[in-house]
């Protein structure tokens, strides 16, 4: 009897890991995503500062635009 307790005492602590480690994960790719959404909206941030940049230097040349 003892071995069956065991046993689902096993079986009930290696459920709840696995159920951590889904939830770990769901977070993990929560996060690459959030990190993803931040990198593109930097590379937009810094393409509008070289478009202002690029313009700016033609303005200063005497070029027109």
């Amino acid at each position: 009897m003892g071995d069956i307790r065991d046993s689902d005492a096993v079986n009930r602590s290696i459920q709840e890991h696995v159920r951590q480690l889904r939830e770990r994960l769901a977070q993990g790719r929560d996060e690459i995503s959030r990190q993803r959404e931040s990198v593109d909206s930097t590379r937009e941030h810094i393409d509008g500062v070289r478009r202002w940049l690029d313009e700016s230097d033609r303005l200063r040349n005497g070029e027109v635009a």
